[in-house]
């Protein structure tokens, strides 16, 4: 029987996502566990606003980019926080400008495990301009290093998941992202064959990442496969 390929590219990343479609398949069988439990419905959300995020924060921005926590020295009720990160954006535009720059950035807000900070994934710039505009506590830049942020968007996923749903949270979204960013290239394939190699295989150029391959059912109890790939990035010669 058929199925479908998905392939997501993302800067210098690739995921890939294999399942199957009654569409072109009149004999699909699925598992018995097709009534997923609220938990397993929480899990699987929480699975795909990674990837997600992933995927954004791999298509658009890269090595030398900013990692930003801005804390409080005062902290301020939710509504108040919103506010002043919403002056705080729109404060670093308008620097990003002057600089001849167009600003993205991808924002989340923390605050209930510990005082109310936010982080914001920003393309690069002088940091010192940040401090200028961020009068209520401490910017903490830290540049982005590397070409996969998958360490970045777990973190940032983990640092809202419990709390985005709150009525009093400082955003119901698991997190605030300028209009300007770029989706990862989406190509979507139909493949002739039965089944699909339960060990994929690297590609030229890509290292294929063997801890993300899984091989599971979906919460209607259809198979899938996701795994990554990464570009291997040539060598620095040394200068003679």
């Amino acid at each position: 029987m058929p199925y479908i390929h998905k392939e997501y590219r993302a800067g210098k990343t690739i995921e890939v996502y294999k399942t199957y479609s009654a569409r072109y398949g009149k004999n699909l069988l699925r598992s018995p566990n097709s009534n997923p439990t609220p938990e397993a419905v929480k899990k699987n959300n929480e699975r795909l606003a990674e990837m997600k995020l992933r995927l954004l924060l791999n298509e658009n921005f890269r090595a030398g980019d900013l990692f930003v926590t801005l804390t409080y020295s005062k902290a301020p009720d939710t509504a108040e926080a919103k506010k002043e990160l919403a002056r705080f954006i729109r404060a670093a535009r308008a620097k990003y400008k002057a600089a001849g720059l167009e600003m993205k950035y991808i924002s989340v807000t923390e605050y209930q495990s510990m005082r109310i900070h936010h982080h914001i994934v920003m393309n690069s710039i002088d940091p010192r301009v940040l401090q200028d505009i961020w009068s209520l506590g401490r910017v903490r830049p830290v540049q982005l290093y590397g070409i996969d942020f998958a360490g970045l968007a777990t973190y940032l996923i983990k640092e809202t998941k419990k709390t985005f749903r709150e009525s009093d949270a400082p955003s119901r979204k698991r997190w605030n992202q300028s209009k300007n960013l770029r989706p990862p290239k989406e190509i979507i394939k139909v493949v002739s064959a039965k089944r699909w190699a339960t060990e994929p295989k690297a590609r030229r150029g890509f290292m294929l990442l063997t801890d993300s391959i899984v091989n599971d059912v979906s919460l209607f109890g259809i198979p899938y496969q996701h795994y990554r790939l990464v570009a291997v990035e040539a060598p620095i010669k040394p200068r003679n």
